[in-house]
């Protein structure tokens, strides 16, 4: 039996999730022709929950007239070109010769009106007290308590109303590693706090979806995917809260013995900086119309991060303004060229960013002191090249990348902070820290690998959320959200000095050229 090696990562990064043809079985989504007015594909677990076939079928045997004129005033609200998420309805549907009021989410697929509810849905037993939620809501956007102590009381919320066991509020880094900052834990359930999550575990391609599709459940871990029946090839479920998932989460979340689980993005400025989820060792049926309501609040805790951030940002502009003010007056009177510059300047980024060595490329040259090796320069770049372009790149453990960089980790570093000011890597400056020595607490090894076997498909890393205590070396000093913010600052204003040189330098060539002719 051959064994190939992969990373959560790299798979990731290649796997298009958004995009498939099954759907989980706990759920039913059917897709409409809204010219046709008929249903051009279903989920084909169906039919045991209609007693008729729908496929190929009028919307006015499956829903009631008044039902199908909220679809009509969605689909011309939200044109296809327009509409970036979903709603949710309230929508009358034929189930077995019963008129039963389904709530249900809609959103787009290309031209296709896609409509998916649970197929669990009795609300008999469910209660939702309207009172405790503003009260809740009220707290998170009035309360000057820290961002931890509001996500802490947020998780406690969740789980009380959801029956998740487990709730918990992962901040990402500048590094994109999580850590677990609030949880709250119950019904044998270990506590996670404090730990933390390889940026690996979460690649970019998926932070994109989380960004699009803000709350997401999986009802049963061990649903049996559905065919969707009218699909030819697959299709885009990004906004879809019950498409199939992968099946490398699904064994993630069973080796650890979890029936259920369900996450709300935090997202600020278009970009994912945490989330809340909760775990449950039980099935769970949360009513779909609870989930807008959780995402409000956490859209609450996203606002008070902003609001912090902010208040990082005016306290670098004050403390560092004169500092990064020198160097930017010192690169234009370099005519931007960082060649030029004296290395007095370069002393003054050292100090901000509490950093051993420096280095910078200028026009694809990198120029360097005799004390940083070619090779560590050559091995970093090379890395850069594999992301996609960024203002600031955040490395605190070099040797997660390539194990070369072990050797360097002491009279090198061990970790960068890259200010970039090029689309093609042409033009940056490199911040390095040497190694500290330190200890954290994983979820699991961060340098392991999952094991997939060929024909078993088996994952077989990530056995639970145990603490895993890392002695860590070859790390440097965490990059705080201060250093982030202070690099794009700098950033900016590099960015902006440069434009105007080129500008100016334009300007007096046409007035040149203009001289010449006449």
């Amino acid at each position: 039996m051959s064994i190939v090696i992969k990373s959560n990562y790299e798979y990731y990064e290649k796997l298009e999730v958004n995009l498939t043809n099954k759907f989980q079985s706990d759920s039913v989504l059917i897709g409409i022709n809204l010219e046709e007015a008929k249903i051009i594909f279903a989920s084909e677990n169906y039919y045991d929950l209609f007693g008729y076939d729908i496929f190929n079928n009028d919307i006015e045997n499956v829903f009631s007239q008044r039902s199908i004129k909220k679809i009509s005033n969605f689909s011309y609200n939200f044109k296809p070109y327009n509409i970036k998420s979903r709603i949710l309805a309230n929508l009358e549907i034929f189930l077995k010769n019963y008129l039963v009021n389904v709530p249900s989410f809609m959103f787009f697929s290309g031209a296709t009106l896609c409509v998916e509810f649970q197929i669990n849905f009795d609300k008999i037993n469910y209660y939702f007290d309207e009172i405790n939620y503003q009260q809740i809501l009220h707290y998170l956007t009035e309360s000057k308590d820290s961002i931890n102590i509001l996500s802490s009381n947020l998780c406690k919320y969740i789980s009380e109303l959801t029956g998740f066991e487990r709730t918990y509020f992962c901040e990402f880094l500048q590094n994109n590693n999580g850590v677990i900052k609030a949880n709250y834990f119950s019904n044998g359930l270990e506590s996670i706090l404090n730990h933390y999550y390889p940026a690996t575990i979460l690649p970019d391609s998926v932070r994109e979806l989380y960004v699009k599709n803000t709350f997401r459940i999986i009802n049963n871990v061990d649903y049996i995917p559905t065919p969707i029946k009218g699909c030819s090839s697959k299709i885009d479920l990004t906004y879809s809260v019950f498409r199939d998932v992968s099946s490398i989460h699904l064994d993630y979340l069973r080796n650890m013995s979890l029936k259920s689980a369900i996450s709300f993005s935090i997202v600020i400025d278009g970009k994912l900086k945490g989330l809340i989820g909760g775990h449950s060792r039980n099935k769970n049926y949360t009513p779909i119309e609870i989930l807008p309501k959780i995402q409000t609040l956490v859209d609450v805790i996203s606002i008070k991060i902003k609001q912090l951030r902010n208040n990082i940002i005016k306290k670098v502009q004050v403390e560092y303004k004169s500092t990064i003010d020198d160097f930017v007056f010192s690169y234009e009177k370099s005519q931007c060229n960082f060649e030029k510059m004296p290395n007095k300047s370069f002393e003054i980024l050292k100090e901000i960013f509490n950093s051993h060595l420096l280095f910078y490329r200028f026009n694809n040259k990198t120029e360097t002191n005799s004390m940083i090796p070619d090779e560590f320069v050559e091995e970093l770049l090379k890395k850069l090249k594999e992301y996609k372009i960024r203002k600031i790149y955040v490395f605190d453990r070099l040797v997660t990348f390539n194990p070369i960089f072990y050797k360097w980790s002491k009279s090198i570093g061990a970790g960068v902070l890259v200010i970039n000011l090029s689309n093609d890597l042409s033009n940056f400056i490199v911040l390095i820290r040497k190694e500290e020595c330190q200890t954290i607490k994983w979820n699991t090894n961060p340098d392991e690998l999952d094991l997939f076997s060929d024909e078993e498909k088996i994952l077989k890393s990530r056995k639970s959320f145990n603490t895993w205590l890392q002695d860590v070396r070859h790390k440097c000093k965490q990059w705080t959200m201060k250093d982030y913010e202070t690099a794009l600052q700098l950033h900016n204003q590099l960015i902006l000095s440069r434009s105007n040189f080129l500008n100016h330098v334009q300007m007096n060539k046409e007035v040149k050229f203009y001289e010449i002719i006449n």
